[in-house]
């Protein structure tokens, strides 16, 4: 907000990241909690359950605009995403489990990749006039592109590991 009132340019660039951020370190946490497969408690399911239901009333409402309700959207959103996973958790089902598993190593990736492809759309004649289509094969390139990386970079990081394990 303080960068927002006294640089408003400054804050144009820097938007996008300084409002995901608080997502971005959520999500690193719970993802090292998951990598290690430690279990997300109760006491956290309800205590975002009752975020959410807090939270919508004022979403409806027109007392937030602008930068505080882009700011307030992250409380929502987040604590969704956090129910959403701990339902699917507890589910263990098979098919979302393997999908987004899948999607979950590559998405440094498929988040990388989205932006330069979104780009390189944007800058196309295809950009003038959207099209569903023209969406669904910038998420498959994006994917597509996603995949190699991961693919690449598992293979680069596992002979960095067999190198050292040789040196010593």
């Amino acid at each position: 907000y303080c960068i927002f009132r006294n640089s408003p340019e400054l804050y144009k660039q820097w938007e996008i990241a300084i409002t995901r951020f608080p997502v971005f370190v959520l999500g690193a946490a719970l993802g090292k909690r998951a990598y290690e497969d430690v279990r997300i408690p109760a006491w956290l399911l309800a205590l975002a359950a009752i975020v959410l239901v807090v939270s919508f009333p004022l979403l409806e409402s027109e007392m937030l605009s602008g930068i505080w309700r882009r700011y307030y959207y992250l409380i929502p959103g987040t604590a969704l995403l956090l129910v959403l996973a701990m339902v699917l958790d507890h589910l263990r089902w098979r098919v979302p489990h393997r999908f987004l598993s899948y999607f979950g190593e590559r998405s440094i990736y498929l988040y990388l990749s989205h932006i330069m492809v979104r780009q390189l759309h944007g800058r196309t004649a295809l950009a003038e006039n959207p099209r569903l289509l023209h969406y669904a094969v910038v998420l498959i390139i994006s994917v597509a592109i996603a995949h190699v990386a991961h693919r690449v970079g598992s293979k680069l990081t596992s002979k960095n590991r067999n190198a050292k394990m040789i040196a010593i």
